[in-house]
């Protein structure tokens, strides 16, 4: 009887005693170097397994992965799944993925390539403090901070959005930006500290919020608004109203005087209008030099669009006050280059 007793409270322990699983989350399967969380027929990739302690420059995450003999499509990336992984240079993402993850690519210093044509949305901070110098952002929506302090060198606003949230582009290096008439409201330090000489501001601009474009080396501010945009008196910064010169449309040199934040430039011109100058041919040169298309001699304030040769714009910006304007684009293509209505072909 005391050996029975014995047996049964042995066997009610083992009943009673946890199991380790071989994995904790039976959804969460590591292959092929990365963890992902599997549902019925997709995957999210959630980590990879110790990418900071190795050297991986590349990484390239299938469309597929394939599990027990079924196969799972990757549609997700998990909040800050490579954030701090300063080793990543290139990025080749799944067809299937659409959305970029809160701080997916956070401080990922010198990530410099990504595919995004299929990604429809980029989450908070995915690309803060990241190493990539150009991307398109055509039919993108865009979260908080999405690329502040991020090493673009250009951005080309897309024509489907209507605003610019607070601190997008902070402390960004490109140095000439064009915002596009259908942009309506720019928010707080969206463009501060960033390293532009030439600003050009669409006519659909109706709100410009505080410290949007403290910048430290503005050399030329083009508006194309009659009516002076809503702002506050610190939407540039010290330098910027100092040194900096504005250019208003014809006819609202009074407007701009008396509006708050604009007034404190202290050197305020009307654009030269088209029909009382034209562009002397003989003054302006357009050229080739080392990598960039270089305007000179150009009237300042004067408009510039680099065209390739299909006809689309690549690059716009205007004549700063010194006459000159240098251009960096990709080599080995033809560029039609507008100045103020003239045209010339460059080779880069």
């Amino acid at each position: 009887m005391k050996r029975c007793v014995i047996l049964w409270a042995m066997s009610f322990l083992c009943m009673a005693m946890p199991v380790k699983a071989e994995n904790e989350d039976p959804y969460i399967q590591l292959i092929d170097g990365f963890y992902y969380y599997l549902t019925s027929s997709s995957a999210v990739l959630t980590r990879a397994f110790n990418i900071q302690y190795n050297d991986m420059e590349v990484v390239r995450i299938p469309d597929t992965v394939y599990y027990k003999g079924k196969s799972y499509a990757v549609r997700g990336l998990d909040s800050n799944v490579f954030s701090e992984c300063d080793r990543i240079k290139s990025v080749t993402l799944p067809r299937a993925i659409r959305k970029i993850s809160d701080g997916a690519f956070e401080k990922c210093l010198r990530l410099t390539s990504i595919n995004l044509e299929n990604v429809q949305e980029i989450g908070d901070r995915a690309f803060f403090q990241c190493g990539l110098t150009e991307i398109s952002l055509d039919g993108v929506s865009i979260g908080y901070q999405s690329f502040t302090a991020c090493a673009l060198k250009s951005i080309k606003i897309p024509g489907t959005w209507t605003s610019i949230s607070d601190y997008l582009f902070a402390g960004c290096p490109f140095t000439d930006l064009v915002i596009p008439d259908n942009i309506k409201t720019i928010g707080e330090f969206a463009f501060s500290n960033v390293d532009l000489r030439i600003l050009t501001i669409g006519r659909g601009v109706t709100r410009i919020d505080e410290g949007a474009f403290i910048c430290h080396n503005l050399d030329t501010v083009k508006i194309l608004a009659v009516t002076p945009p809503d702002g506050s008196e610190y939407m540039f910064g010290p330098n910027d109203y100092a040194y900096a010169t504005l250019y208003v449309p014809n006819g609202s040199l009074q407007a701009y005087r008396n509006a708050t934040g604009w007034s404190n430039f202290q050197n305020i011109r009307e654009m030269p209008s088209t029909g009382m100058t034209g562009v002397n041919e003989d003054l302006v040169k357009v050229y080739a030099s080392e990598g960039s298309i270089v305007v000179s001699g150009a009237e300042s304030g004067r408009s510039v669009a680099v065209y390739n040769t299909a006809g689309i714009v690549v690059r716009e910006t205007v004549v700063p006050t010194d006459g000159r304007v240098e251009i960096a684009l990709p080599a080995g293509a033809m560029y039609i280059v507008n100045v103020g209505g003239t045209t010339r072909k460059v080779v880069l």
